[in-house]
């Protein structure tokens, strides 16, 4: 089964079961404070910046809960089993340590493949500085060892990502759990990469009626600020209308991408694992 396929797969598989939608509809309704805090005329600037820091981890430990949750449905859908709130609180629950650990491994190595383009930059640099003695050099140097290497930890990212689906479809541990990513999407790196390219711009599409209502309050207000010509760079905080129609259609689109990404994951991975096996 291709990419595609599973695509349309896990869009018929929300339709029939919505119930699908419960977990990350209320992730989604937590991580949007900013948008409450505009509905009711309040500044996040005046929230406590450890309370904003407190709060953001305690909506991002809760992300495992969520990723277990709907990735063991759709286990549960594919082998005919019937699912329920309760059975999405028990997947999640069971699959909520190893998911939080691999996040964090997760989080590790894209924050090590950051530290080393910088290092990368620093020695070419500092090559041309005492060595070379040329602008050109370094500028040219940079930007093919900048493309190069963020080519390679794309692919590489996009490789690992099945890490959350192979711990709740196989029972994994962390670190067995990157390895079978790695290796399932080795065998069919176009295919992964195919799949990548749609969640993205399937995440890109389901973000547009936000960013089209808040686009429409900063062009109406740019119009309005320049033909009174005293535009200072600030723009008026969104009305109360403007601010309840990008939560509501944050919670809506929000909740429906969140979900559907883990649903299309685990949908293309299980299938092409039972290909695999025919």
């Amino acid at each position: 089964m291709s990419a595609l396929d599973s695509y349309f797969e896990g869009w018929k598989i929300l339709a029939k079961k919505p119930v699908l939608l419960f977990p990350s509809l209320l992730l989604v309704i937590l991580m949007a404070p900013v948008f409450v805090f505009d509905v009711f005329g309040m500044k996040i600037s005046t929230i406590s910046p450890i309370f904003v820091l407190i709060y953001n981890l305690f909506v991002w430990f809760l992300i495992p809960l969520v990723a277990g949750a709907t990735i063991g449905a759709i286990k549960r859908i594919k082998n005919g089993e019937d699912i329920s709130y309760n059975v999405l609180l028990k997947d999640g629950k069971r699959n909520y340590v190893n998911l939080l650990i691999s996040s964090i491994i997760m989080i590790l190595i894209i924050f090590t493949s950051i530290i080393t383009m910088i290092i990368g930059i620093a020695i070419i640099s500092s090559i041309s500085e005492f060595v070379i003695h040329s602008t050109a050099f370094v500028v040219g140097s940079m930007f093919i060892f900048i493309s190069i290497w963020s080519v390679i930890i794309t692919i590489f990212i996009i490789m690992l990502q099945f890490y959350s689906t192979a711990i709740v479809i196989d029972s994994l541990g962390p670190v067995n759990s990157f390895k079978r990513s790695f290796g399932f999407s080795r065998s069919r790196l176009l295919s992964v990469i195919g799949l990548s390219v749609m969640k993205f711009l399937t995440s890109a599409f389901l973000a547009l009626p936000v960013v089209i209502i808040i686009g429409y309050h900063i062009f109406t207000n740019f119009q309005n600020i320049m033909a009174l010509g005293n535009f200072t760079g600030d723009f008026p905080n969104p009305s109360f209308g403007v601010s309840f129609s990008a939560l509501i259609a944050d919670i809506i689109f929000g909740t429906l991408s969140m979900c559907f990404i883990y649903v299309y994951e685990a949908v293309y991975y299980i299938d092409e694992n039972r290909r695999e096996h025919v």
